[in-house]
């Protein structure tokens, strides 16, 4: 079980790194000359101080304060050399989370503000007169976020190009062969959930749109990549959201409700790819079921940057609730398109754990 508390991580960092404070003892001669002591992080052997910062990390709690002092005392070769291959994983890990968790932080700012500053919804002539205005916006957007994106691809595949030219030892080398193998012996084997497949099936089965099991990330990534749960791909997200929501898969179709009234999503048109994650109780804190952990948090911030909407089920009903299903996978997509399902699908369905 994994607990979070804000207080108690806040009280560990500080210990760690705080001097300790002076004692009420009355001081010495030498006193006045002595150094100040060093934060107890110091005295802490590497392995124990990495292992800090590596259970911060996997609660998704940012300690860049933490990081910092770590870092520093990375300097050291002496220090360094105390660690082994496992901590070196671990250190390089608690690095990586901790820029995952500030980009995180600065995306979820940068959405609140667009929030703050949105205009108030426009009158049905204004959209009429503004939907051509809005679909060029849109398709100049799409076309800047896919020059970025190549342009992203090339600096990546430089410095990977530039990272393969620096590995001139051959012990390293080979270490990186092993870790390798290592990972793709134990992605051979595709451990599928019950719930897992049976989101597939329902995807697959009573929406009938195409959606495939434990589906690689990024093309070629084979059984050592990065994989999804369950893929779902659709021409647009209005044809997603209208098959979810029982109204067949038209393409450019209105999305109705139950009542009849329509979805604002955005849709320009485009091809959408969800990826559709079976998230059971170890993705979250055991005392905070709207916390996902660090490991939950990398997933999801590396499938966004491949081009994925992440749809999270994190509870599914029985297989006599099909309409409870339905609305299950409905919310779900729909947070992750972006989508504003609004009264038009009435009250948000309650869940019940199987």
């Amino acid at each position: 079980m994994t607990y979070y508390d804000q207080a108690c991580l806040d009280a560990l960092v500080s210990a760690l790194l705080d001097p300790a404070a002076p004692s009420n003892e009355t001081p010495g001669p030498d006193a006045a000359g002595a150094a100040p002591q060093a934060p107890p992080l110091r005295a802490l052997a590497p392995s124990a101080a990495v292992a800090a910062a590596h259970a911060l990390s996997r609660l998704a709690a940012p300690c860049p304060r933490l990081l910092e002092g770590l870092l520093r005392l990375s300097e050291d070769d002496a220090w360094l050399s105390q660690l082994n291959a496992r901590g070196l994983c671990m250190l390089a890990w608690a690095a990586v989370m901790q820029a995952v968790l500030l980009d995180e932080q600065q995306q979820q700012q940068q959405q609140q503000q667009q929030q703050q500053h949105r205009p108030p919804p426009w009158a049905a002539c204004d959209v009429l007169c503004t939907r051509q205005q809005q679909e060029q916006q849109e398709q100049q957007e799409q076309q800047e976020q896919q020059e970025q994106q190549e342009q992203q691809e090339q600096q990546e595949q430089q410095e990977e190009q530039g990272n393969h030219d620096e590995f001139k030892n051959e012990a390293v080398l080979q270490l990186l062969e092993r870790c390798q193998a290592a990972w793709g012996a134990s992605h051979a084997v595709k451990a599928v959930s019950k719930m897992q497949r049976e989101i597939w099936q329902f995807f697959r089965d009573e929406c009938g749109l195409e959606a495939s099991l434990e589906h690689p990330a990024t093309a070629g990534a084979g059984d050592g990549g990065l994989t999804i749960d369950v893929a779902v791909e659709a021409p647009s997200a209005r044809h997603l959201l209208r098959a979810l929501s029982g109204g067949g898969g038209g393409a450019g179709a209105p999305v109705e409700g139950a009542d009849g009234g329509g979805v604002e999503i955005g849709d320009s048109g485009g091809g959408v790819r969800v990826a559709v994650e079976a998230d059971g109780p170890t993705h979250f804190a055991a005392n905070d079921a709207s916390r996902r952990l660090g490991p939950t948090v990398a997933r999801d911030w590396l499938l966004a940057r491949l081009g994925w909407r992440v749809a999270s089920v994190r509870e599914w009903p029985a297989a006599s609730e099909g309409a409870r299903r339905r609305g299950v996978l409905l919310e779900s997509v729909s947070a992750a398109l972006g989508a504003t399902l609004g009264a038009s699908f009435g009250e948000p369905p309650t869940f019940t754990k199987i």
